[in-house]
């Protein structure tokens, strides 16, 4: 199941920011889980706000909760933009996501999306790399 928490868009996104970072530990079991996970959604929230500032566009950012687990997603127009733009996302937010990996393996992650091609790559912390680029499938309304 997938919750959009929110995306950065203007001056509300600083609002929406503030509301995912309160919300971001109500499902966690565990306190060190909880505070990886809080602290992994705070990395996200200025990861975004630094994709905003640099006037990135047509890059977009957000967080999602997809099965109860926080996911960074950054979607880009063409691989050499993702390619250029993702050792600047790992070094705002790869500690914090691979803290909170390490706390629980299936408890944070980050993936980098080409709309041009429709696919997609998911950061391993294991591996300390991305994974390949794979066709994404599109949900149908």
């Amino acid at each position: 199941m997938r919750t959009r928490i929110w995306s950065i868009r203007g001056s509300t996104g600083l609002l929406a920011a503030a509301l995912a970072i309160t919300s971001a530990v109500s499902g966690a079991q565990d306190a060190e889980l909880g505070k990886a996970r809080q602290n992994f959604v705070k990395a996200a929230t200025m990861t975004c706000i630094a994709v905003q500032m640099k006037k990135a566009s047509p890059v977009k950012c957000w967080l999602e909760y997809v099965d109860n687990r926080p996911m960074l997603l950054l979607s880009f127009e063409g691989l050499d933009k993702a390619r250029h733009y993702a050792p600047m996302v790992l070094s705002l937010i790869g500690p914090q996501l691979c803290a909170a990996v390490l706390a629980h393996r299936n408890s944070a992650s980050l993936a980098l999306i080409d709309r041009q091609s429709n696919r997609a790559s998911q950061y391993s912390c294991h591996q300390r790399m991305f994974t390949d680029w794979v066709r994404v499938k599109t949900e149908r309304s």
